[in-house]
């Protein structure tokens, strides 16, 4: 039998779930440039953003798996000129990914319940809020015109999560009986 250790490279993650985050990270930027068009929707892209990160979290068992993802997805954003907030659209990645990985410390992987999946995804969404507010203001919008765009940009970028949430569990659960990756023993 050929037996290896197996390394860890950054964040502590082994080369299957760095290449796993690596990826959902290319699928929520791919996704944001395809889907870039105008669809008079606000808040659309967040369906792929909140599915791609609830997929790290569900099948890379490590306690930031969603924040490593978001935080890659991030930079390669800027590196890609994916955004329109510059440097801050790290924030705008960050942000629900800390808040996914929060509920998973709290409430366990919410990838094993729909519901909480689904509640998981449309806050975690919506929680972009300050990160959004913050781009309208530096480029000079005023605050009573910003508080009611980023409100119904937010509110209709939690609801485009929750519908992506509610694909994950599924998926991952599928992923899991497949082999593909390692399954965890949580009580």
């Amino acid at each position: 039998m050929n037996e290896y250790r197996q390394g860890r490279f950054w964040g502590g993650l082994d080369l299957r779930e760095g290449l796993l985050a690596g990826l959902c990270a290319l699928l929520i930027v791919v996704s944001k440039l395809v889907f870039r068009m105008h669809l008079k929707v606000p808040g659309h892209s967040m369906f792929f953003v909140m599915f791609f990160l609830l997929v790290a979290r569900g099948l890379i068992d490590r306690r930031f798996a969603a924040t490593v993802t978001a935080l890659l997805a991030g930079l390669l954003a800027v590196a890609l000129a994916a955004g329109k907030g510059g440097p801050l659209v790290i924030i705008n990645f960050m942000l629900p990914g800390l808040l996914i990985d929060f509920a998973a410390i709290v409430c366990g992987d919410p990838t094993r319940n729909l519901a909480l999946c689904g509640l998981v995804g449309g806050v975690a969404a919506f929680c972009r809020f300050p990160a959004v507010l913050m781009v309208d203001w530096l480029v000079g919008m005023e605050m009573d015109v910003a508080l009611p765009h980023v409100l119904v940009k937010s509110l209709a970028g939690g609801a485009f999560g929750l519908a992506g949430a509610l694909l994950v569990p599924s998926l991952v659960r599928r992923v899991r009986r497949a082999g593909l990756v390692p399954v965890r023993n949580h009580g």
